[in-house]
């Protein structure tokens, strides 16, 4: 932090905030010419605001949703009061090329009115009262306008007409901040030079308009010396917009360092000079605390980090600079999803640290609305969070049962992953090697976690966020597949099974949006679907893949389990019901027809990949129950239920008991809550008689397969427990009448 300027002394301590942006003298090891890393992925922009929101609820940031409606309706009124008011009155030039501007123009600028005007009416409020305190409207409008003039400027430059960018270079706007004969005479030369052009013609009708309200409140403090560390500022500020254009006009990156500071400066700056514009309304003998600077810088970095965590991917697909993407280190290349997601990450975690309340409560909730408004809070599909939530009391066995997935998740599912011994090579040469995985168990307890958040039980919010974001961060970094089920097996291709638990839990976590991260693995999912409704388990791209697609394809005959198979088919038709029934409506009626004709006679549906009958009944009937057509299917499988259903209420024997016993109930509490209470409150009664005094249940056999080196055979507490808990409160929904009510 530095030091308190001395009075009057503003130019120092504006010139000390904002960093050159002239590149370094001699070469350093990153200023070589280097081409930005594009982004040739399918992430829409949505999907990035909805990463970022996750991220920042993982790090305990709540967006002010109930102040954002107020403040939004606000806004609105002051939009009409400036276009129709205001604007008309005060500056008919400049509304005359302003009407004359095509629609999108016309709707953005008094959106960049009201917020510049917002930023300095909330910097003013921490600058306190000063000797000219009544020109605080005055400094708002001025505020408003510079905040205008920089997004049109933004906005020509984007447009890439070379005319218009020699037109308004810094160098030709120095003469508008001049003395204000020269200052008139620069302007009826830029209006010469526009010609017709009404978005150009606005730029410089802003610019006309910001330098003559400016001259007006400098003459009322007399304060010359914030007016020249303004003008120094604002050249600046212009000089790093001009290097971050021209950079982006050669697709080329020669000065890393210094196009870094250009970009930040080129976001950050503007809220610094506005608070030279709070400044200036003050007299010389009253300058402005120092909390007002550190507040601009505040606020700066806020605008910088989440202007450009909204557009990083749209960024990186046009070669634009963007901070979070130049601070990890620009290379040429292609940015990949898990790369996209690490920036997003890091960059949620500097805007949690930047949002921390501090003593300017005016401040704190302006840039928390700016955040919540940049990154799309309004199209957060998941109420996690949606401001208090009721928490419910759970009864002893669940809250036991929930502390003990919530250990095994603090200690990193020790124990609880896969250790998986499996040939690798080719056929014929294999070797066998032993690798461990976690993603599928971390997303099955996600779903539990999830279930326990829903129903009221104490589950943190920042946690199920923060393992949706590690979920996403877990993606295969090399092939559009999606999931690997051993991440540290790059052959291993992504598979429908892990896909399907990973978007169940993204789209519970964070709607359409969130789970837009496997729009692309489901879609070549869906490619390899057969006539009969099915589709493989593995995900491997055959027709647009690379080489490490091809060792893929050749690794499944090392592996084995190729194929269509029902329990996998059941999970992802679940998982897509779930997230769009509209979007996938047609596919999971297909997989529904083909889960129907592979039912069993005794009316369950085997698995290949899971021990026993019951997971595969639990995710059939699951697809089947909400989708019409299927009641005679859906009563087989009931039926089988009753059937293997043991007096004690359990189903299943041994170690298996408990796990088969959790199907068991999901499945009926699914097919027809009011008819198979009894058999449900059976079930339930059966799983709180099993509970260990450690609050989890006996690991049951969960993964199980045949390979050609033997077959493979999986146990784990956590899944076991996860499942449970799961079972026990969806049985609370089916036995909540009083007369059933569970004690």
């Amino acid at each position: 932090m530095p030091a308190a300027p001395a009075a009057g002394d503003v130019r120092a301590v504006l010139v000390g905030v904002t960093p050159a942006v002239a590149p370094p003298a001699r070469s350093t090891g990153r200023d070589t010419h280097l081409c930005p890393a594009r982004y040739a992925g399918t992430l829409p922009d949505r999907h990035v605001a909805a990463v970022a929101r996750t991220a920042l609820l993982a790090r305990g940031f709540r967006p002010p949703l109930d102040r954002l409606v107020t403040s939004l309706t606000l806004e609105a009124g002051r939009r009409a009061e400036l276009t129709d008011t205001v604007l008309p009155a005060r500056f008919p030039d400049l509304f005359a090329a302003w009407r004359d501007c095509a629609p999108p123009m016309r709707a953005r600028l008094p959106e960049m009115l009201v917020l510049g005007e917002q930023q300095a009416l909330a910097l003013l409020a921490v600058a306190g009262d000063g000797a000219a305190s009544d020109d605080a409207a005055e400094v708002g409008l001025l505020g408003g306008l510079f905040n205008a003039v920089i997004s049109v400027l933004d906005h020509l430059d984007d447009c890439g007409d070379a005319g218009l960018r020699r037109l308004l270079r810094p160098r030709t706007l120095r003469w508008v901040l001049g003395d204000a004969d020269d200052s008139s005479a620069a302007l009826d030369g830029l209006r010469r030079r526009c010609g017709a052009d009404p978005t150009a013609r606005t730029a410089v009708e802003l610019m006309a308009a910001w330098t003559a309200l400016a001259r007006r409140v400098r003459t009322r403090s007399g304060n010359a010396a914030a007016w020249a560390a303004l003008r120094s500022s604002l050249l600046q500020l212009l000089g790093a917009q001009h290097a971050v254009n021209e950079a982006t006009g050669s697709g080329q990156v020669r000065h890393a360092e210094a196009l870094l500071a250009s970009t930040r400066l080129k976001s950050q700056g503007p809220s610094t000079a506005i608070a030279a514009m709070v400044a200036l309304a003050r007299r010389p003998a009253d300058p402005p605390p120092p909390a007002l600077w550190s507040a601009a810088r505040r606020l700066g970095r806020v605008f910088c980090l989440a202007d450009d965590t909204a557009d990083l991917a749209e960024d990186a697909r046009a070669g634009r600079p963007n901070v979070h993407l130049l601070a990890a280190g620009p290379e040429a290349g292609k940015l990949t999803d898990l790369e996209a997601y690490a920036a997003i990450d890091a960059a949620a975690a500097e805007l949690a640290e930047v949002l921390r309340p501090t003593a300017d409560p005016e401040v704190d909730h302006y840039a928390a609305e700016v955040v919540t408004r940049w990154l799309r809070w309004d199209e957060h599909e998941r109420r996690i969070p949606r401001g208090a939530r009721p928490v419910t009391a759970p009864s002893p066995a669940l809250q036991r049962a929930l502390d003990v997935l919530l250990r095994s998740h603090a200690a990193g599912y020790d124990g609880a992953s896969h250790e998986l011994t499996f040939p690798r090579g080719r056929v014929g040469v294999e070797r066998l090697e032993t690798h461990s995985g976690e993603l599928f168990v971390r997303a099955v307890v996600m779903e539990a976690l999830l279930d326990a958040y829903d129903a009221g039980l104490p589950v943190d919010a920042a946690l199920l966020c923060a393992e949706g974001v590690r979920l996403l961060r877990a993606k295969h970094p090399h092939v559009r597949g999606g999931w690997s089920y051993l991440a540290s097996v790059p052959e291993l291709p992504p598979d429908a099974d892990d896909l399907a638990q990973v978007l169940r839990v993204l789209a519970r976590l964070g709607g359409r949006p969130l789970a837009a991260a496997c729009d692309e693995p489901v879609r070549l999912a869906l490619d390899g679907a057969d006539g009969s409704g099915g589709f493989p388990t593995w995900i491997v791209d055959a027709r647009q893949g690379g080489a490490l697609d091809a060792a893929m394809a050749a690794y499944v005959d090392v592996v084995g389990g190729g194929g269509v198979h029902p329990d996998v088919v059941a999970n992802l038709a679940e998982a897509l019901a779930l997230v769009d029934s509209t979007r996938y409506g047609r596919a999971v009626a297909r997989a529904a027809a083909y889960l129907a004709g592979v039912q069993q006679p005794d009316g369950s549906w085997s698995s290949a990949w899971y021990a026993g009958p019951y997971y595969g009944t639990y995710r059939a009937c699951a697809v089947l129950a909400p989708t019409r057509g299927w009641p005679e299917q859906c009563g087989h499988g009931a039926r089988f239920l009753l059937d293997t259903q043991h007096a004690h209420g359990g189903w299943g024997s041994g170690q298996e008991e408990s796990l088969s016993t959790a199907f068991g109930v999901l499945t009926l509490s699914l097919l027809d809550p009011g008819r198979y209470a009894d058999a449900v409150a059976a079930g339930v009664v059966r799983l709180r008689a099993t509970q260990e005094r450690g609050g989890g249940w006996p690991p049951g056999a969960w993964i199980a397969f045949p390979t050609r080196g033997g077959p493979v055979a999986h146990r784990s507490a956590a899944t076991t427990t996860a499942y449970v808990l799961r079972a026990l409160l969806a049985a609370e929904s089916v036995l909540r009448p009083p007369a059933r009510r569970l004690p």
